[in-house]
């Protein structure tokens, strides 16, 4: 972390970082497997494919059940996966423990927040507003055609021009590479999160650096005047 108690603005990821959202991101897409006649998925191994959107976590599931389909197959597949996800977009779906806290302790103090996913925007925004529903976010931005995704950095300066605040006074707190290539990409600070989806071994493997094991630390060092 360049510098420390500064941020003007704070852009969360989703899933993994706010939001535990594995058990209804599994169910989508083994309600997709089970039409191809493969194994389910577990949570487990649907944590290391999630970070690059849905289509390529269920693209990920199918090699990892040794199931090949073409790509005219995987696009018929995606519309069972989202029309299952959208039916129960939430159902086991929980913020992480602190995660409340922080963003009603960092909003009381003025500063602008916003969440950057690779999940559709047609789930972020039900997601959001069915588990975070007392929470005051000024920017909500998911996947969307004609939106580049991370780890391009277009949301994160889509963010900072719709609060009003330079790049060099955001932090982009995330739980994958993805958001640490993003953060990279764009040149603002960056804080993991390995309570996510991502362990700790993969993440440093990936270069990853400034991580956090609870949001508890991450408020302790990263927020310590909250």
């Amino acid at each position: 972390m360049s510098k420390i108690n500064h941020f003007k603005g704070v852009l969360f990821d989703l899933d993994g970082t706010l939001l535990d959202t594995i058990g209804d991101i599994t169910y989508a897409i083994n309600s997709a497997l089970i039409v191809v006649g493969a194994e389910p998925i577990t949570t487990s191994q649907c944590k290391g494919l999630v970070g690059r959107g849905l289509k390529n976590a269920l693209k990920g599931a199918l090699e990892l059940k040794n199931r090949e389909v073409t790509p005219s197959q995987l696009e018929e597949l995606v519309p069972q996966m989202l029309g299952s996800y959208h039916r129960h977009p939430y159902r086991h779906t929980h913020p992480y423990e602190g995660v409340e806290a922080l963003l009603d302790d960092l909003a009381k103090e003025g500063i602008a927040l916003g969440v950057l996913s690779n999940k559709a925007d047609s789930l972020v925004q039900p997601i959001i507003r069915g588990v975070l529903p007392t929470h005051s976010f000024v920017f909500i931005r998911g996947d969307k055609e004609g939106w580049p995704s991370k780890p391009e950095p277009d949301g994160v300066y889509a963010f900072s021009e719709a609060v009003g605040v330079p790049v060099d006074q955001l932090l982009l707190v995330g739980d994958s590479e993805v958001d640490y290539y993003t953060a990279e990409a764009a040149q603002v600070d960056v804080a993991i999160a390995t309570w996510g989806f991502r362990s700790r071994e993969r993440l440093l493997e990936a270069g990853c650096r400034n991580l956090y094991s609870s949001v508890e630390e991450l408020r302790k060092e990263v927020f310590p005047w909250l």
